[in-house]
């Protein structure tokens, strides 16, 4: 980001302050902000990972599996103990 360009009315920090804020509507969750000094004066790289609501989805139906999958070995395993200690 280049704060000049954005709003050259602002500070810097206020700027880049607000551009995160954009990012996070945009589900963009922020995870690095570094300043370009003393290279460029008043640019910022930020680093971010975007998680859309379908992923979310995705990821609550894979734990539902999971936990499908794995109550039924325990069922499983509990079964075969029980058989083996009738014998």
């Amino acid at each position: 980001m280049q704060a000049n360009c954005i709003d050259s009315t602002a500070a810097a920090e206020a700027v880049f302050a607000s551009e995160v804020e954009k990012l996070k509507k945009e589900k963009i969750k922020p995870q690095e902000q570094i300043t370009l000094e003393p290279y460029e004066r008043d640019h910022a790289v930020v680093t971010g990972i975007y998680r859309s609501a379908a992923f979310a989805v995705f990821t609550v139906l894979l734990n539902v599996l999971w936990m499908t999958l794995v109550s039924s070995l325990v069922v499983y395993f509990v079964s075969l103990v029980l058989n083996i200690l009738k014998n």
